[in-house]
Parts: C-alpha cells; sequence; structure tokens
C-alpha cells in the first residue's frame, strides 16, 4: 500500500478555564485537528494459518487411557 497523501486540517477547539486570582478566569484552548490519508494499493493478505494446539498428557490422563484400551482389547 502506497500513501498518497497526507491531510492535516483545524478541528474544533474546546474552551477550558483555569482559576486565577480575584475571582478570575485565565483561558484554555485546547485545539485539535483533522488528519486525513488516501491511500492507494490493494492490501497484500496471506492465507491463514492453521495451528494445531498440542495436548500435554499427564500420568493421570496416560493412566486413564490405558485402562480403557486394556478393557476394550478383552
Amino acid at each position: 500500500m502506497i500513501i498518497k497523501e497526507v491531510q492535516v486540517n483545524k478541528g474544533p477547539t474546546y474552551k477550558r478555564g483555569r482559576p486565577a486570582a480575584r475571582g478570575q478566569m485565565h483561558p484554555i484552548l485546547k485545539r485539535t485537528s483533522h488528519i486525513r490519508m488516501i491511500i492507494s494499493g490493494e492490501p497484500k493478505v496471506k492465507e491463514p494459518v492453521k495451528t494445531v494446539k498440542k495436548i500435554k498428557k499427564t500420568s493421570k490422563i496416560t493412566k486413564a487411557i490405558k485402562k480403557v484400551t486394556k478393557r476394550e482389547s478383552k
């Protein structure tokens, strides 16, 4: 993907105040901006990779599996 154009324009200004001496207020201007980007090209999408989770066998599970297989074989 290629960035063709980037524009940063003036956004709304939030007006806040800070208390000052003798009950006055000093203004605080919190300026914001609008950001616009124009992108060209097609994104390269890779096929999702299938993952297989390996289950860790504990000694209790292996003992239970052995018991079941012995019963089935009889």
